[in-house]
């Protein structure tokens, strides 16, 4: 009559979309982890020169050459190499700069904490400097550079897995004497990151996204459950089932310019004796036809909106408050609020990925490219 599911299906509806939304709110908690204990442990190297504990670890220092190094080169260097393109209207002009390659120069260098302890730093292909990009060679035939440097005898923030490794070549690391030194190696799952300045706050930007997130399919989910679910829960728990006399039938029609789409309604009434508000409720076609009244034999035809005298609609009505009841021999929902859930899930899930794709700074992009207003700088 109504289409809605029984008890049982209504709350497995309710408990499956409070579990999406809280997937999502989990999830996105679960992803701000990691960037929240590296924005906390930024601000830590800069304050605590503690001797750091091994593991993980956001080492702050000086950047130094390897005993032995002869190189007078920056240890760690990367050159994105663009190449521009002119583009003209009659209002302005533009150079739009696309990345064609990307070159890693990186080789093992030393970090020198503030407590004098120079700490090796081996850093590998994968490494990512959180950095500026500067303007490295001229404009040149359409093409030019931009580089990120981490240059000796500037302080920088190393993200990595501190270890220990034996001194001595050939030897093993046991407990930490002078035969054992520690290093700085690449996580095992991830990538060492090497900032110029404290990443603490590219960190903590990288969290804010996901706790904002969080909130957002928190407060969607309590939205969600207050608007398809805290009718039947107040109908589940204090509701009485009563069977009403059916008073009339009618149809309202609703016209959206050529089309007319007709809406089945019923007005009920208490059994005689039960005091309370009337009730009504829209019901389909089947239900609407089968309460036409009967002509009895003799008389003229009843009217559109009379009903069978014998017919009771089982209504579940509120006992703190009449005003608020459902027709159905018990409360329910449709199956659609999960529909809306199934959606809001794709919805969150699309914001999600948008919003950590926009939000990626230069060192995350496949490509690097700019636009630039002005002329391309013609010079060969």
């Amino acid at each position: 009559m109504t289409g809605r599911l029984g008890a049982a299906g209504s709350f497995a509806v309710l408990i499956l979309g409070c579990a999406l939304f809280a997937a999502i709110a989990l999830t996105a908690l679960g992803l701000s982890v990691r960037p929240t204990r590296r924005a906390r442990a930024s601000r830590r190297a800069e304050r605590d020169h503690r001797d750091p504990r091994t593991g993980d670890a956001v080492l702050c220092g000086t950047v130094r050459l390897e005993a032995g190094d002869a190189l007078s080169t920056a240890p760690v260097e990367i050159v994105v190499h663009q190449r521009g393109e002119q583009y003209r209207s009659d209002e302005s002009h533009s150079v739009r700069w696309t990345e064609t390659s990307r070159e890693l120069r990186q080789r093992p260098f030393e970090l020198e904490l503030p407590s004098g302890e120079r700490v090796p730093v081996a850093p590998n292909e994968r490494v990512r400097v959180i950095d500026t990009l500067e303007p490295g060679s001229v404009p040149r035939n359409g093409s030019r550079t931009r580089s990120a440097v981490v240059k000796v005898g500037e302080t920088a923030w190393i993200v990595g897995t501190l270890g220990e490794r034996s001194a001595v070549p050939g030897g093993s690391a046991g407990y930490r004497s002078a035969a054992v030194q520690r290093v700085l190696l690449p996580p095992a799952s991830g990538r060492m990151l090497i900032a110029t300045q404290s990443p603490s706050g590219v960190f903590a930007r990288e969290a804010r996204v996901h706790y904002v997130v969080a909130a957002c399919a928190a407060l969607a989910g309590a939205a969600w459950f207050a608007i398809s679910g805290s009718s039947f829960l107040t109908l589940a728990r204090d509701g009485e089932r009563i069977d009403a006399v059916i008073a009339r039938r009618y149809i309202v029609r609703e016209r959206d310019e050529d089309h007319v789409t007709l809406h089945y309604h019923i007005d009920a009434r208490r059994p005689t004796g039960a005091a309370g508000v009337r009730l009504h409720a829209e019901v389909n076609r089947d239900v609407y036809d089968a309460l036409a009244a009967l002509r009895e034999p003799g008389s003229s035809p009843p009217s559109p909106e009379a009903v069978r005298p014998d017919v009771r609609a089982p209504f579940v009505v509120s006992r703190a408050d009449p005003t608020h009841y459902q027709l159905g021999a018990e409360p329910g929902i449709t199956a659609v609020p999960l529909l809306f859930a199934l959606f809001g899930l794709f919805v969150f899930g699309g914001a999600y990925a948008g919003a950590k794709f926009l939000s990626r700074p230069w060192w995350e992009l496949e490509s690097v490219d700019d636009n630039e207003s002005g002329e391309l700088p013609n010079m060969n």
